[in-house]
This record gives C-alpha cells, sequence and structure tokens, in this order.
C-alpha cells in the first residue's frame, strides 16, 4: 500500500474508533458500519514543517483530516499514487490541496499544474497559501490553476472560510460527476450482463465491468440453490490464491452472505483483516479491508448474493453501496435468464434423446 494511503490510514485510525465487528456474529445491517465521516481530507504541501503543523492545528480542530509533504518533489510522489487510485469521479483520500509556492526543487506552481493537468485530479481545489504579495504572483498562481490564493500571515478564519467554501463547490460538483458516473456504470454491467445467456460468461463479463468502473479490488459471486438452500461460490477475481474453501460454500442465514441471502438487504463489514469469518481472503494486489455484500434479485426473488472488496475501510459508502444493490439487481436477471437457458437446453437434450429413443423403439 502507497505511503499517501498508509499516512491517511493513521490519521484515521488515530481520529475514529472503529467497531469491532467480528465480535457480531452473522453480519451487520450496512447503515450499523458505516463509518463518521470527516468533513474532507486536506493535502498540505509546505517545505515549511511549522506551517503544516499550524494549519494542521487549525484545521484539525475543525474536524478536517490533514495529510502532509514537506517538499514539491514529495507531493508529485503522492499525488501520482492519488491519481492511481482515482476511480471514477473519487479521488480516495484527497478532498482540497494547500501548496505553498516557494519551495526548492519542484515548487507549487508546478505541482498545481500537475494537479490540474490531470483528467483524475483536475477537479480537486487547490488553494495556494504562500507569502509572495505581488500582482504578478497571483496571476501567475491562476493561471496554473490555482482556486484561490491566501497570503501569510494568515487568520485561522480566512483559512477555514476559504477551505469551506471550495469543498462546497468541490461538493456540488461531485454530486454531478457521481450520478454521471453511476449511470455510466450501471449501463456498462447491464450490456456485459446481458451480452451472453452463457452463465460463466455472464459472471465473467459483469465482474470484469464492475472492477473496471467501480475500482473494487476484489469480487465473489455466490448462487443460490433452491432446493438445498445452498450458497455456492460461481465466480471470483482479485484474490490472491482464491477464495479460501471454507469461504466457497455457505447456506442460506449463515455467515454474511447467508445473511444477505436471507433478509435481501446489504451488509458492509469494515476490518475484514482481523474478523475471523473473512481469515484467509487476501487481495492480489494488497490488503483487504472492507466488504460490501448485495443481494443478487430477479423479481424480488433471491438468486445469489455479491461481495465486493477494497483496501479502503472508509471506501463504502450509503451511496456506493446504493449502486451496488442496483447492480445486484442487474446481475440477477442475468443470472436468472441465464439459468432458464440452461435449463432449457438440457430439456431439448433430454427431449430429443427420448424421441430418438422413441424412434429406434418402432
Amino acid at each position: 500500500m502507497g505511503d499517501f494511503v498508509v499516512q491517511l490510514y493513521r490519521v484515521r485510525m488515530r481520529n475514529v474508533i472503529l467497531t469491532n465487528h467480528a465480535s457480531r456474529p452473522g453480519g451487520i445491517n450496512m447503515n450499523d458500519s458505516l463509518q463518521e465521516s470527516p468533513r474532507g481530507t486536506i493535502l498540505v504541501i509546505d517545505d515549511d514543517e511549522g506551517t503544516i503543523e499550524l494549519i494542521r492545528m487549525m484545521l484539525e480542530a475543525r474536524g478536517y483530516e490533514i495529510v502532509s509533504a514537506c517538499s514539491g518533489q514529495e507531493a508529485m510522489t503522492l499525488l501520482d499514487r492519488a491519481a492511481e487510485q482515482a476511480t471514477g469521479w473519487k479521488v480516495p483520500g484527497l478532498d482540497l490541496i494547500l501548496l505553498d509556492i516557494m519551495m526548492p526543487g519542484v515548487d507549487g506552481f508546478k505541482v498545481c499544474q500537475r494537479v490540474k493537468d490531470d483528467p483524475k485530479l483536475c477537479h480537486i481545489p487547490v488553494i495556494m497559501v504562500t507569502a509572495l504579495e505581488k500582482t504578478a504572483d497571483k496571476i501567475a498562481a491562476v493561471e496554473f490553476g490555482a482556486d484561490d490564493y491566501i497570503t501569510k500571515p494568515f487568520q485561522p478564519g480566512e483559512l477555514a472560510a476559504a477551505v469551506k467554501a471550495k469543498l462546497q463547490v468541490k461538493a456540488r460538483e461531485e454530486s454531478l460527476l457521481r450520478r454521471i458516473h453511476e449511470l455510466s456504470t450501471l449501463n456498462a454491467v447491464s450490456a456485459a450482463a446481458s451480452y451472453s445467456l452463457d452463465l460463466r460468461q455472464v459472471l465473467a463479463n459483469a465482474t470484469e465491468r464492475l472492477i473496471e468502473h467501480t475500482g473494487v479490488d476484489a469480487v465473489a459471486v455466490f448462487l443460490l440453490d433452491d432446493r438445498t438452500q445452498d450458497l455456492t461460490l460461481a465466480h471470483q477475481r482479485g484474490f490472491a490464491s482464491g477464495m479460501p474453501a471454507n469461504r466457497q460454500h455457505t447456506q442460506v442465514g449463515v455467515g454474511v452472505v447467508g445473511q444477505v441471502a436471507r433478509t435481501q438487504k446489504s451488509v458492509l463489514r469494515v476490518d475484514i483483516d482481523s474478523d475471523p469469518e473473512f481469515k484467509g481472503v487476501v487481495g492480489q494486489d494488497r490488503p483487504l479491508r472492507a466488504c460490501a455484500v448485495a443481494p443478487l434479485l430477479s423479481s424480488d426473488r433471491t438468486v445469489g448474493a455479491l461481495e465486493v472488496y477494497h483496501h479502503d475501510p472508509y471506501y463504502f459508502d450509503e451511496l456506493s453501496i446504493a449502486l451496488l444493490e442496483k447492480i445486484g439487481a442487474q446481475v440477477g436477471v442475468a443470472v436468472e435468464n441465464a439459468q432458464l437457458f440452461q435449463n432449457t437446453q438440457i430439456l431439448l437434450i433430454k427431449s430429443s434423446a427420448l424421441s430418438q429413443a422413441a424412434s429406434e423403439g418402432e
């Protein structure tokens, strides 16, 4: 896991006491496990550690999370990693940047340009916080894409007001971007799932598009046998050594997958690396720390369950799980259609065999 995510995770672990979900058997309701949301995560870039600590004290007191970089080069590295983790409208752990201009090597102008030239990061507000007061410097900052400009020394209220205003604008923009992204995801998964009537191909296509459009690290699909009430792993992707054998089969009402199948309600589990139910579940590229499970439904009938995993314990929120439920409904219909087609093919083969046997008997 990159330094950017490690630093952010440590900040969050300090500010929020996570619930120990491992002690709650059978899973928990999605709304019970959503983590307390911070007001925003701010990257402070300044070669003066005293300035960083001053800003940290000012903004943490107002409920913001602070991640820092002490040079332009370090900031570039963090931004590269943030861009790698960005999916659609979402950049995990980065909501706003406070940026000094005068830094040795890579200065603030170059850092700002790097942000604004990247289509994955360009909507992140950048506020220049600098001792430069000349009009020419302010014009240059705007030309490089800065969203605001604050001169040192500044008052805490001035900085807090600027941060709040830019985050409000960003929230409105992201609301629209998120809606566009959700529609794009639903269309992509629906098209992929409906492309074939072969069940294995349906699941492979749907999970591929799900990972591509949502940025989750791993996916597992369980299908329900109505007769036995067994839930069996039918498809998986993104795990280092595959799903552990003890998690490949369960029954309705047993474990998190069984609970979702029985109640038709989504469940979110965090800190799964310390949850006994998820022992042995390892991501292909990085540790998995959150799992959201949604029912696969077709005409209100449960056909299975969909598990998605992410390395960031804060990745899933109410809206992302609502999207997952819609995807579960789309994939559920596609699964039922594929199963009906499969059963029809079997009946045709049996019918043909019976007809041939009858003809030979005559």
